[in-house]
């Protein structure tokens, strides 16, 4: 969501239909820096630098408050199970039909995950090494160790 404004009418209007709980994704991990938007860990090299600031996990706690707020309580997804470099269309799928083309990835649910790891501290990696090697484990270890304790 951009704005405060934004979370809070979301917010509110799953309050007011009467869901008590909301899933919600707790990572969003980039190979470097965006130029613009949030992001909570830049995963590269073999290290992490997870991003405790403003655009980063701050916004996160803003979600955690924000449902809080309306009563509800948040299942945070830490990672994902899926590989983001996919084969993406040039335009967006939802406007390929029509003049009002769309840039690359916009709207794409490109957050990270699992293969995010395995590229970072494998390269060429298996999709496994998520669950077999100890450095992709102990750096996926500390990333939910900085959500759950903040």
């Amino acid at each position: 969501m951009a704005t405060d404004y934004d979370m809070d009418m979301t917010f509110h209007d799953i309050a007011t239909t009467g869901f008590k709980v909301v899933r919600t994704w707790a990572f969003n991990d980039v190979p470097s820096k965006p130029q613009s938007g949030p992001y909570f860990q830049i995963l590269a090299g073999g290290k992490t630098t997870i991003n405790e600031g403003a655009d980063g996990l701050q916004r996160l706690d803003k979600v955690v408050a924000t449902a809080d707020k309306f009563g509800l309580k948040l299942i945070l997804s830490l990672t994902n199970n899926w590989n983001p470099e996919r084969p993406m269309p040039a335009v967006a799928w939802s406007r390929r039909q029509t003049s009002e083309e769309l840039p690359r990835g916009y709207l794409q649910n490109d957050y990270g995950g699992i293969d995010a790891y395995v590229r970072a501290f494998r390269p060429g990696g298996d999709h496994d090494l998520f669950y077999t090697d100890r450095i992709i484990i102990d750096a996926f270890k500390n990333y939910v160790k900085v959500v759950v304790t903040r």
